[in-house]
């Protein structure tokens, strides 16, 4: 084909194309025509039930070991005011505290007396270990002049120990329950 030829055509397929176009333009009135399928749907509500686990938490007691300082436990037996004794040729005082452990340990205890006269204090300490149940009786001995009114008293200081008891306590545990649970929701056929 010419080129002339092939330019005649292209004009004529152009001015087919925008006569097709003002047709087109011309009969559209701005109304839409829609076509709709009507289908009925069968909806109706159900409720559904569903088991769930559900956590929550509980204190749960056990036992445990709790350690702690004290005293050894013990009783004065018996004890005794200074009484003045001769000593070759020296005046002395002399007394004792009968001392037993009633703990359930061994341990160590210092025992002091003091020799008091009117105008002076004589303190004396002793330590004794001591083993369970057992009994033992320390003297205190002191110089002093003859015929010095003399009176006493005593102390004792055990040591400490490291003990242990079972006490409860209390520790927090997660467990589980089953909870039936509902929900509603709407199904359509």
């Amino acid at each position: 084909m010419k080129t002339e030829d092939r330019n005649k055509l292209l004009v004529v397929v152009i001015v087919v194309a925008a006569i097709l176009g003002l047709f087109a333009l011309g009969s559209f009135t701005g109304k839409a025509t829609y076509t709709t399928s009507t289908t009925t749907k069968n909806c109706r509500m159900v409720t559904e039930t569903f088991d769930e686990q559900v956590p929550y938490t509980v204190q749960e007691p056990y036992q445990d070991t709790e350690y702690y300082q004290a005293p050894l436990q013990y009783n004065v037996e018996s004890w005794t005011y200074p009484e003045e004794f001769l000593d070759g040729f020296n005046v002395k005082q002399k007394a004792t505290v009968t001392l037993r452990n009633t703990d359930t340990q061994d341990g160590w205890y210092t025992v002091t007396y003091t020799f008091k006269t009117v105008d002076n204090q004589y303190p004396s300490a002793k330590q004794e270990y001591l083993t369970v149940g057992e009994t033992k009786t320390l003297t205190f001995v002191v110089d002093l002049s003859w015929g010095k009114d003399t009176v006493g008293t005593y102390s004792v200081t055990p040591s400490d120990v490291t003990k242990s008891r079972i006490v409860t306590r209390y520790r927090d545990v997660t467990q589980y329950r089953t909870e039936t649970r509902t929900v509603t929701k709407e199904v359509c056929e």
